[in-house]
């Protein structure tokens, strides 16, 4: 069980006690769960049937007390557990003390209890932060943990939250989709799948770009289980999101920094760390910021088989924003050289949508060829193209080859992946005679 931290407790006479007799009876209630329906009642007996004796030297009052504390901080815990652990429950957020909303099989919908004031809201983060191991710090008004399941707690605390303590709870998804999942939804054809399995073998420099909730990280966790099992990996997010499972991953996570700015470790810094490392694969679960400029020089420099996504509307947005995120880092490098380096340093950019009703897409997959003009140039290779409308009014389509064989084909073909018209299609090179 999860240990409570010095100076936590409202009895600060009864503070070791009051820590000792929680951790107890969370214990005692998970190996042996109450069958009454009127909790508060079957708890205080419960207390005071099996610790009374316990604590001999208390006086009745004090003992009573002491019970009462406990049971309240017990039931306010799980108040939020019966939400965290409902599977269709994929967010909790406290607004208010009288408003609490929750996001259930993606629709938006009211709770239905409410906290009886501000002070419980309150009491409630102070219980969520000591599980986690953690003291809230009251002078710093946005917080953020992880919570042992993998949930992201977000605190808001006043003067940013103006109707007083609030939380936002954001539970890991509920199942990994496999890339064998994404072809039955539809979300990628098979030939497609076949192709990028390649490309991640060959240790081709992958991007996956796309809106908000586009599906950009299932389909990176889905690549990512490609991965050789004998290679070394390191993976950083900022929030960790990814779970696939691999026997040498080093995962790391970005850390906020106080009010003041200190003890904050950015994804730049834990890069510049995990370069010096020389994995043999780097996955960064989203590109954000000064990040980029290390990316980029790593891969200019050998480093082979990166994953990462980024928020984009297009395959050609995805080059912009990787541009403008260099240029904001490194405002004095020249346009024109950190084009080269991006043409250099990408391979393969995978753009993902979701469509009208939910219905999530791969649309492009796409080659970084070169520079012509001065300008990066994208050669699509597969191209979603939408044939019509399913009954439920969602756009129903494939993702079609467009004929054009990639420039690193032969890299494909090195790694063992020999490709023709099944999955490119027909190209001018399928169709003329070859002269011998």
């Amino acid at each position: 069980m999860p240990g409570y931290p010095q100076g936590f407790f409202r009895l600060p006479e009864l503070e070791a006690t009051q820590r000792d007799l929680l951790l107890k009876l969370q214990n005692d209630l998970y190996k042996h769960p109450l069958k009454s329906p009127d909790h508060r009642d079957a708890i205080l007996k419960h207390l005071q049937e099996t610790y009374t004796k316990t604590y001999p030297d208390l006086e009745p009052g004090l003992l009573g007390k002491l019970f009462s504390d406990v049971t309240d901080d017990y039931l306010l815990l799980q108040s939020l557990l019966e939400l965290q652990s409902d599977p269709a429950v994929n967010s909790v957020t406290v607004n208010s003390y009288d408003r609490v909303t929750l996001v259930r099989n993606g629709k938006v919908e009211g709770a239905r209890f409410h906290f009886e004031g501000k002070n419980q809201v309150l009491r409630l983060i102070e219980l969520l932060f000591a599980q986690g191991s953690h003291s809230l710090d009251y002078s710093e008004p946005v917080q953020e943990m992880r919570l042992q399941d993998g949930s992201r707690l977000t605190v808001l605390l006043p003067p940013v939250a103006v109707d007083g303590p609030s939380l936002v709870l954001k539970k890991p998804p509920a199942h990994t989709f496999s890339a064998g999942y994404l072809v039955k939804n539809n979300t990628l054809s098979s030939e497609v799948l076949q192709f990028l399995q390649a490309c991640v073998a060959a240790r081709m420099n992958i991007i996956i770009s796309g809106l908000k909730a586009s599906g950009k990280t299932t389909l990176l966790n889905a690549l990512a289980a490609f991965i050789p099992q004998q290679e070394r990996v390191i993976t950083i997010e900022d929030p960790v999101e990814l779970s696939f499972t691999h026997p040498h991953n080093l995962r790391l996570e970005t850390k906020p920094g106080s009010t003041y700015g200190t003890g904050a470790v950015q994804q730049a810094n834990l890069l510049g760390k995990a370069i010096r490392l020389s994995p043999d694969r780097l996955v960064v679960g989203e590109i954000k910021g000064d990040e980029v400029c290390q990316i980029i020089k790593a891969l200019c420099s050998g480093q082979e088989g990166f994953l990462s996504t980024i928020n984009a509307h297009h395959p050609y947005d995805t080059l912009n924003r990787l541009e403008s995120l260099c240029l904001v880092a490194e405002p004095s490098s020249p346009v024109q050289s950190i084009r080269e380096q991006l043409a250099a340093a990408i391979d393969l950019v995978v753009h993902v949508a979701c469509l009208k009703n939910d219905v999530f897409r791969v649309t492009s997959v796409a080659e970084v060829s070169g520079i012509a003009g001065g300008n990066i140039v994208l050669s699509e290779i597969f191209k979603f193209t939408q044939t019509g409308t399913t009954a439920q009014g969602a756009p129903a389509g494939t993702l079609v080859p467009t004929g054009t064989r990639p420039l690193f084909n032969s890299r494909l073909e090195t790694a063992g992946f020999l490709f023709g018209p099944e999955i490119y299609g027909s190209s001018l090179g399928d169709v003329l005679p070859r002269k011998h």
